[in-house]
């Protein structure tokens, strides 16, 4: 499988010196690329490794321009450069897969694309409006980011044989899945990143009157975050849902290869908790 490729062709085409120089990038989509590497090859091998490499740059650009949002607002020169160069290094990505695809011809991939980021800044203002209006649940949380990293993937579903599409997107969701799991698992272990993480909408759904309100009004400091952590055992939950996504993961690549002989251990290189 030609999968392991991948990482290293995104990153030649999304390398820039000024980026690089001023500000750190998310990482690479590297297991869904994979899994989608192995089931473009069953279907359209003719395109070589094109789908895998614009589609990343694509998820690289959206995940880009989201720490923006997340990005501090410090007021000094050097944060304010790695804020815009956030915002432009987004944007050239963009530019770099639509180039890409119009050099092939391969004009449906550019709509079926450009609608897919359409889709996912619309499930992104809907998720944002529900956490606006504290209707967000710890459940619901995981199940919007995981069909937020899904989406820019899903869009080679028309390009799937019927035979390959219903496991096709069963593999994403578990990858997707997990990949979640695994950010709010290492975010759990950070203070300043509890604002808006799984925790926070535990707590949040689980916690006294009082409690809600502490987290409603963001008033908790360090002491009180570590105090409500470990009463509601967030970590310790977190840990039970990685270990449940890594084994439905597991299962789902293995029937994958027993049915459709896809060369699994390529994409289970590129999940941190395989590795781990």
């Amino acid at each position: 499988m030609k999968g392991y490729r991948i990482p290293q062709l995104v990153h030649f085409y999304a390398s820039h010196d000024m980026i690089q120089a001023h500000t750190k990038l998310p990482e690479l989509a590297s297991a869904r690329a994979g899994l989608l590497c192995a089931f473009m090859s069953r279907n359209h091998a003719k395109l070589g490794e094109l789908p895998e490499v614009v589609t990343s740059l694509v998820q690289l650009a959206l995940d880009t321009h989201d720490t923006v949002e997340l990005a501090s607002d410090h007021g000094d020169d050097r944060n304010m450069r790695s804020r815009q160069l956030k915002v432009l290094a987004g944007d050239y990505f963009s530019s770099r897969f639509y180039h890409l695809l119009a050099q092939a011809g391969q004009i449906e991939a550019i709509q079926l694309l450009s609608r897919a980021v359409c889709e996912v800044n619309r499930m992104k203002m809907t998720m944002v409006d529900k956490m606006k209006q504290f209707r967000m649940t710890a459940e619901s949380y995981i199940s919007d980011k995981t069909k937020l990293k899904q989406c820019v993937f899903q869009a080679w579903d028309t390009h799937m044989s019927a035979h390959d599409v219903e496991l096709w997107g069963k593999a994403l969701h578990e990858l997707s899945k997990l990949e979640v799991v695994e950010q709010e698992t290492e975010r759990a272990s950070a203070y300043s990143a509890f604002d808006g993480s799984y925790g926070y909408w535990r707590i949040l759904q689980q916690g006294t009157r009082e409690e809600r309100e502490l987290l409603m009004n963001r008033a908790w400091d360090e002491d009180t975050w570590k105090g409500l952590m470990k009463k509601y055992q967030v970590q310790h939950v977190l840990q039970d849902m990685l270990k449940q996504a890594r084994r439905q993961v597991e299962e789902v690549l293995d029937e994958c290869k027993r049915q459709l002989h896809l060369d699994i251990e390529v994409i289970k290189n590129e999940v941190p908790s395989f590795s781990s």
